[in-house]
């Protein structure tokens, strides 16, 4: 039996089993992620060990890792315990699906779907990037951290998010550093101007996050010359008609 065929089931497994062990021994948060993370580091190196599709295979790793760490942190500030379990058991299929996607797009491409890494990936990247800005806001209101930590988080976290859907867009490598830097620093801006208004960290975290829907997607539809005027309308209608139903229909602190 391959034993790539069973890695996306192995993964599920670990990843539901070690997180359900933090959600009732939180003490064991920074073992339940360490475990994890090299589950994922194995399984994405097995799959990409001897294709010649994953020359850059680091990448693949990118998506799992942010989305897991992300998800956890956001997990702590829940403070539901309903909604944490959703989302580990969310944490756990969106990992499955993604191995399970990449193994098929590097071994079995009758069974891939045209453009379900990409789909899977603008997908997996909102949400990572929602639960990683209403984590920071969380954590700023809560701790009352400074807002230079909240930079670097955003920061880094926007470059990895970036990166990866980049690369797997086909974007050029000559292009990406440009667009990189001015897509993380624009992120950060908008997180840094959005870190005053007076509204609870998921409402500033999903603002935050539609930002990152708007400029994303225009970017990539610019990259792969696509952009026209009928993808801005739709972008823009729908990104800020989306934040100003938030903000018209939120509790302000």
């Amino acid at each position: 039996m391959d034993i790539k065929r069973i890695l996306p089931l192995f993964l599920f497994v670990i990843t539901l089993v070690f997180l359900e062990v933090f959600i009732y021994n939180p003490e064991m948060i920074y073992v339940s992620l360490v475990i994890i993370c090299s589950g994922i580091f194995f399984c994405i190196w097995r799959l990409c060990k001897n294709s010649k599709k994953a020359k850059d295979w680091y990448y693949f790793l990118f998506l799992p890792i942010t989305f897991l760490i992300s998800a956890v942190a956001f997990s702590t500030l829940s403070g539901n315990r309903f909604l944490t379990h959703f989302i580990i058991i969310l944490t756990s299929i969106f990992i499955y699906i993604y191995i399970r996607t990449v193994f098929n797009y590097l071994y079995k491409r009758f069974q891939y779907k045209n453009l379900s890494l990409e789909n899977i990936s603008s997908y997996g990247n909102f949400l990572a990037f929602f639960f990683m800005s209403a984590t920071v806001f969380g954590l700023q209101s809560f701790l009352n951290i400074t807002i230079w930590y909240t930079i670097i988080i955003i920061m880094v976290g926007s470059l990895l998010i970036l990166m990866q859907m980049m690369w797997v867009n086909n974007v050029k490598s000559s292009e990406r550093f440009v667009y990189l830097v001015l897509g993380a620093f624009v992120l950060v801006e908008l997180a840094w101007s959005i870190s005053y208004l007076p509204s609870n960290f998921l409402v500033s975290g999903f603002v935050l996050s539609v930002c990152y829907y708007m400029l994303i997607g225009l970017t990539r539809f610019h990259l792969l010359k696509e952009l026209n005027k009928r993808i801005i309308k739709l972008y823009l209608g729908f990104g800020l008609s989306s934040i100003l139903i938030v903000l018209l229909t939120a509790r302000w602190l």
